[in-house]
């Protein structure tokens, strides 16, 4: 939280004295990856009783986030990009006996550092867009069941901290004070194990051993609008 305060007050006694922040609100359309996870819920679905409904499989999402730039030059735009991004499925079952739930719930908040680059235009502007940055990532299991007058529920936590690179393209387009903005980024993120909250030395595996993540790679196309100081 200081790095993220003193690179804002950075950006903006840089602002106050050159006439160039950019505030921006996005919104973000991500796909993600996770097979690893889907596997893994695949798997436990398999020791069900009975066959579960799939009703719910890591579907994509659109989130809403803030961006605070700074340009040092025409061709040339820094800035930091905190973000959310939450996914998750589900397995059910229900007769009239009671239900089997198996319910995965993946939440992301990152922070990335970006670099623009752009090729002045008098009419729209287009760039080249990398970020790079930390990830912190919580894969929560719940496992509800109810049979007759019986009931239970399970939670497990796992946590995990991650790197990640998003590079792509996009154009802009300034109106006076208003800025909008189309990106369109692919994100690779580097493995990073899921490890118990309450035990870190324990971590997530698959059937087969293997030490699993969340993946959150894949496309990220934002469109954004702000305005330019």
């Amino acid at each position: 939280m200081k790095i993220l305060m003193t690179l804002i007050l950075c950006l903006i006694g840089c602002g106050l004295q050159a006439q160039n922040i950019n505030v921006l609100y996005n919104f973000r359309f991500e796909t993600f990856n996770m097979e690893q996870l889907k596997e893994l819920q695949l798997g436990q679905a398999r020791l069900f009783p009975v066959t579960p409904t799939l009703l719910e499989d890591m579907p994509s999402g659109v989130f809403g986030s803030l961006s605070l730039e700074y340009e040092l030059n025409p061709t040339i735009t820094v800035g930091i990009n905190p973000g959310f991004s939450s996914t998750g499925s589900r397995y059910y079952y229900e007769d009239f006996s009671g239900f089997l739930s198996n319910d995965f719930l993946v939440n992301r908040y990152d922070l990335m550092l970006s670099g623009m680059f752009k090729r002045e235009n008098n009419w729209i502007t287009p760039f080249a867009r990398l970020e790079t940055g930390v990830n912190f990532s919580e894969f929560e299991i719940d496992i509800r069941s109810r049979v007759g007058d019986d009931s239970s529920q399970q939670s497990i936590l796992f946590q995990s901290i991650a790197v990640a690179t998003r590079f792509g393209f996009g154009a802009e387009k300034k109106v006076r004070f208003l800025l909008f903005r189309l990106t369109a980024m692919y994100e690779v993120v580097i493995p990073s194990a899921l490890k118990l909250k309450e035990d870190t030395d324990l971590q997530l595996q698959n059937a087969r051993g293997q030490v699993i993540g969340a993946q959150w790679d894949g496309l990220k196309v934002m469109a954004s609008v702000g305005v330019s100081f």
